[in-house]
């Protein structure tokens, strides 16, 4: 199994909203960060085997910066634009689209940016 995380350490102070969600109180070493990631890993993962995503949902949606913003996600040559909702208990993204109803993604790219470049 491989996991991947990607983290942005230090983000420049002119972020504006999202930055905030998403900054860490203090600027921890690499190594103590790693330290800290691997242990919460080490904790985390045998629930996760027992359980899946289900007892962790609840934690994502208060984290979820991305919750109930308009987004677009982009995927090979199409677009589609709507509300994100969150994950479902397969990990699957939830974007409620423009007629309303609820789609369910596995891959493509979600950005903040609507149609022309709008936010």
């Amino acid at each position: 199994v491989v996991i991947g995380i990607g983290l942005n350490l230090y983000l420049p102070e002119d972020i504006t909203e999202l930055a905030n969600a998403i900054a860490l109180p203090q600027n921890p070493s690499r190594n103590q960060l790693s330290g800290l990631l691997i242990n919460e890993l080490l904790t985390k993962l045998p629930l996760f085997e027992e359980s899946g995503l289900r007892d962790f949902i609840e934690i994502w949606r208060n984290l979820d910066a991305f919750y109930g913003k308009l987004v677009t996600i982009n995927q090979s040559n199409k677009q589609i634009f709507g509300k994100m909702l969150g994950i479902n208990d397969k990990g699957e993204l939830l974007l409620q689209d423009e007629g309303g109803t609820l789609q369910q993604f596995c891959s493509g790219e979600v950005s903040l940016r609507l149609r022309g470049g709008d936010v």
